[in-house]
């Protein structure tokens, strides 16, 4: 899990009273990837990737967070280039994918 401390940092964030809003965005983000994807973070393994993808779209949507008008932002490519690596790599076990010990 991505704290809002990693998150500020990563995001470049100094505000103090958005906690709130960071973690229900990073939430979001999260299920957004794992929906996305069909995979999950994987447990005591490298997650960089998995967890680059859930920061750049939080990031994303912290960033654009207010609507204005009819100029909508799309996910930038890197992030949709990031997402479609993550579910077609074996890296990552599938969403309800239980991994059995040696």
């Amino acid at each position: 899990m991505i704290t809002i401390a990693e998150f500020c940092e990563f995001a470049r964030i100094d505000v103090q009273d958005d906690d709130g809003t960071i973690a229900a965005i990073l939430t979001a983000a999260e299920t957004y990837v794992k929906e996305k994807t069909g995979k999950r973070r994987p447990d005591g393994g490298d997650s960089s990737l998995y967890d680059n993808a859930v920061k750049m779209l939080a990031a994303h949507w912290y960033d654009n967070r207010t609507p204005t008008g009819t100029d909508t932002k799309e996910i930038p490519y890197t992030l949709s280039d990031l997402i479609s690596h993550i579910s077609l790599v074996s890296t990552y076990p599938e969403v309800g994918e239980k991994i059995e010990p040696y």
